[in-house]
């Protein structure tokens, strides 16, 4: 617990960040942290998260796959902070971005992130 309020006190704007579900029926996001917001609409503080992709957990030719979305791409999300803490949702923050991916069964589409993290 101390090091996932270590990393949320850490982050700076402009941060690459990787959000990942513990359930397979949600998104996982990668964008740029853009800071933190009280939401009204949740009643607590999110994670301003600029998207760049989501990923759906989709069968795919007979396999489960992490498959890239771009639809909701430059909205930003509000993802609520508590989602964090509590591990519903890991957060991975720069460098730690590629082994998030691989732990995860994202591995795949980390060229495609590293690629956009140069931008």
């Amino acid at each position: 617990m101390e090091d996932i309020e270590k990393k949320i006190k850490s982050l700076s704007k402009g941060d690459r960040i990787y959000l990942h579900p513990r359930s397979k029926k949600e998104l996982a996001h990668f964008g740029k942290y853009q800071g933190n917001r009280y939401s009204e609409s949740l009643k607590e503080d999110g994670i301003l998260l600029a998207l760049a992709l989501s990923f759906s957990y989709e069968k795919l030719f007979g396999t489960n796959l992490w498959i890239p979305d771009r639809s909701l791409a430059r909205i930003t999300l509000i993802y609520p902070i508590s989602y964090i803490r509590k591990e519903k949702i890991l957060l991975y923050v720069g460098e730690d971005i590629g082994e998030g991916m691989r732990k995860n069964d994202n591995y795949y589409n980390y060229s495609l992130v590293s690629e956009i993290m140069k931008q």
